[in-house]
């Protein structure tokens, strides 16, 4: 069978049940209990590892990919082994550091961190690409045909289950859910004069209502000069726009670009009905592109949910009565869902 390659950021001890993490309730010592679950990304080996997968698949050179996200090759490794099976040696995975046990290693996340189904003739080709770009590409194992995912640390075997039972072992959840319209919002009582200009700064303060320049100079968004309707407007640079173009540099001439906008509703109007709060997020995204220059006929979308414990009978029905907004916008307006994905808890 092909080769289990990966390619990408090494393996270290982060990112490590960040999947869990992200679906538990949190407070103020989290991050001191949980700080292993967060990935430390690095956007750099992420664009290496992107140009190796789109070179590798101009040239034919593998079958499936996936990424090291929740589970990390656990999870990419489980998924593309369900119907064939796979055995890794996990002493061959690329590592940050020393001292990982073998569980930390096949469980770690990385956005940057790829699995490719790789023919063994076409191994060479893509590690020369991966080199030219300064990534690592490393087989770790092979996609056996027996049905079962065998994990190795040292030639021993660690791990050894069926990839049947691990995909269709668990019986499936039976949930139940209700959605109550909320009754009629009362008489609001406005702030005195003495207290609007207080009101106003803290509602200036909101992290819903600030200034994003913070967030959105962490990396640098003039890489490589492609970026031509900028993120930031005003005189000094500081307020978000309702989107942005880029165009790549080496297409630049007569080249249309690509518009990028984001849509959030306000958690007011998701608590009055969450059919209109998704509603309000594909509207808000779409309005965005279109005002720096958006073809309307060629929007596509994505969706990302936070969502709270579908255990309850209201979460869920909440949830679905979200998921149908979220559905009958992307047809009203001929948008598409792309990709998207969701941190249920």
């Amino acid at each position: 069978g092909d080769l289990v390659v990966v390619v990408g950021g090494r393996t270290g001890r982060d990112g490590l049940r960040g999947a869990t993490f992200s679906s538990m309730g949190m407070d103020a010592g989290t991050a001191e209990v949980s700080g292993g679950a967060v990935q430390i990304g690095h956007p750099i080996h992420e664009k290496q590892a992107l140009e190796v997968l789109l070179a590798a698949r101009d040239e034919r050179l593998y079958h499936a990919v996936t990424d090291c996200g929740a589970g990390g090759l656990s999870s990419a490794v489980g998924e593309m082994g369900k119907d064939l099976g796979a055995e890794v040696e996990l002493d061959l995975v690329p590592r940050k550091y020393a001292g990982l046990a073998p569980w930390e290693v096949w469980l770690s996340e990385a956005q940057e961190r790829m699995v490719f189904a790789v023919p063994a003739s076409a191994l060479g080709r893509m590690q020369a690409i991966a080199l030219v770009h300064g990534i690592d590409c490393v087989a770790i194992g092979r996609f056996t045909g027996d049905g079962r995912v065998r994990v190795l640390s040292g030639g021993e075997v660690v791990a050894d289950l069926d990839a049947g039972f691990l995909h269709d072992g668990l019986p499936r959840k039976r949930l139940v859910g209700e959605w109550r319209a909320p009754g009629p919002v009362g008489e609001r009582a406005w702030p005195r004069a003495d207290e609007l200009g207080r009101a106003l700064l803290a509602r200036l303060a909101d992290p819903n209502v600030r200034s994003r320049e913070e967030v959105i100079r962490r990396y640098d968004h003039e890489v490589q000069g492609g970026t031509v309707v900028k993120p930031l407007v005003g005189v000094d640079g500081a307020g978000h726009a309702d989107g942005a173009v880029l165009v790549p540099f080496e297409a630049r001439a007569g080249v249309a670009g690509v518009a990028l906008g984001v849509g959030l509703a306000p958690t007011a109007v998701g608590a009055r009905d969450p059919y209109a709060m998704a509603w309000v997020a594909v509207d808000e995204a779409v309005r965005n592109v279109v005002a720096v220059g958006a073809d309307p006929e060629r929007v596509a979308i994505l969706d990302n949910f936070s969502w709270g414990d579908c255990r309850y009978p209201d979460r869920l029905g909440a949830l679905v009565r979200c998921c149908r907004g979220a559905r009958d916008a992307a047809l009203a307006y001929g948008t598409p869902f792309v990709s998207g994905k969701d941190s249920l808890n």
